[in-house]
């Protein structure tokens, strides 16, 4: 008899375990990644052997393990006059993402606006799969999936919208 209600309360309980979600967590996904750094309208100078290159502004950077956090940030190249902004930069490598509000100008030759863009500090090639819209030369350019070259100066694009300025334009 006792027996036979100790199988029986075992069997129940095999039951209810097979139905009751037991949630083990995981330690690592308790322990957020901290920054190891923190700073606050921070102003980060990029110096080479003659001068200064480029001047980072923002107003939150964060250094985590292996990848950096910039958030409103503001770059400056003193040597061509380049201004890239955005609201969030994300670098890990040689590579940095770009989200929300990103604007491009390069020696009031082409500036552009769009929401995201990817860009490799190695090659320095800039490419998205989303809109943009600028202004080249004073003419309007607004399209999809930019791919920007900057050493080559090569820009392409795809479905794009190009209103020519009579202004410039050699059909006058």
């Amino acid at each position: 008899m006792a027996v036979d209600k100790f199988i029986y309360i075992l069997f129940i309980s095999v039951l209810c375990i097979q139905f009751i979600q037991i949630e083990v967590e995981d330690k690592k996904s308790i322990i957020k990644k901290q920054p190891q750094i923190v700073l606050t309208n921070s102003s980060m100078y990029s110096l080479n052997e003659d001068n200064m290159e480029q001047i980072i502004t923002s107003k939150v950077f964060s250094k985590l393990d292996d990848t950096e956090e910039l958030k409103y940030v503001k770059i400056e190249s003193r040597k061509n006059s380049n201004i890239l902004s955005a609201n969030l930069i994300i670098k890990k490598a040689n590579k940095l993402k770009l989200f929300d509000n990103i604007k491009y100008t390069q020696d009031n030759f082409i500036s552009f606006e769009t929401s995201k863009l990817n860009y490799d500090l190695e090659t320095k090639i800039a490419d998205n799969k989303v809109s943009f819209s600028g202004i080249y030369k004073n003419n309007i350019i607004n399209g999809s999936e930019i791919y920007l070259d900057t050493k080559k100066n090569i820009m392409k694009a795809k479905k794009v919208y190009f209103k020519i300025s009579r202004k410039d334009s050699i059909l006058k």
